[in-house]
């Protein structure tokens, strides 16, 4: 079963309400997996979001969002874990303790026989402006 890990730290203190940053598998523009942060009512929440599902028509559909406990970290790591076509995205603030915010996401929407293309999905880190408005 193939296995991989990867993660990432960021510094949350320059995201405003239209932006947000984390780290994604990435298929094509509607075939994604995204761990991502946002600020919300001057909290910070991490969200999943998924796209490429039969179930949405292709748009994005929030799998799970958890507000931070530390209202303003100073860093904020994020973690995608991947178990043959399950997914299972993590969190960590300073204290450095990861939170399971998502098991057994069916990552099968960034196969090449569902998304298409020739290559299977690249994991990186993404941030944005608007992101919410661009899909």
């Amino acid at each position: 079963m193939p296995f991989f890990a990867a993660a990432t730290a960021l510094q949350p203190g320059t995201i405003d309400t239209s932006e947000t940053a984390g780290i994604i598998a990435f298929q094509n523009k509607r075939h994604y997996i995204y761990l991502g942060i946002k600020l919300e009512n001057d909290k910070y929440v991490v969200f999943v979001e998924r796209t490429g599902s039969d179930d949405h028509d292709g748009k994005p559909e929030v799998l799970a969002t958890s507000e931070l406990s530390i209202p303003k970290p100073e860093t904020v790591y994020l973690k995608i874990v991947g178990r043959g076509d399950k997914y299972y995205l993590y969190y960590a603030d300073e204290e450095g303790k990861w939170t399971l915010l998502k098991p057994d996401v069916d990552a099968r929407n960034l196969s090449t026989h569902i998304a298409g293309g020739f290559v299977e999905a690249y994991v990186g880190m993404y941030a944005s402006a608007g992101h919410e408005n661009s899909s």
